[in-house]
């Protein structure tokens, strides 16, 4: 399968940027397809790096919820132990974790 890499490294922050936190939310950070692609074309630290950039650009009430998958996801994929683990289980907590 070939993913459109240019549109998952640039789309995340082109929605920061540009304010647009609902969308970013729905269709990047807590979609289960888009994360599943993201991982499967680039790695964990960029995903990571998404989150972080997200809760960097956002006042805390459109933080709900990033800085805790971040969190978890620090801690429960430890990038030194990439080969490991699949991205099927990380897209599952993410999913899990994300807010209504």
């Amino acid at each position: 399968m070939r993913y459109n890499v240019r549109k998952l490294s640039e789309l995340p922050y082109h929605l920061i940027e540009s304010r647009m936190i609902a969308e970013l939310r729905t269709h990047v950070l807590f979609n289960y397809e888009w994360l599943h692609s993201k991982l499967a074309a680039s790695s964990l630290p960029d995903v990571l790096a998404d989150f972080q950039m997200a809760t960097t650009a956002f006042g805390h009430s459109a933080k709900v919820g990033l800085q805790h998958i971040h969190q978890t996801l620090r801690v429960r994929f430890p990038v030194d132990k990439l080969n490991q683990w699949s991205f099927e289980p990380l897209c599952a907590v993410i999913y899990k974790l994300a807010p209504p």
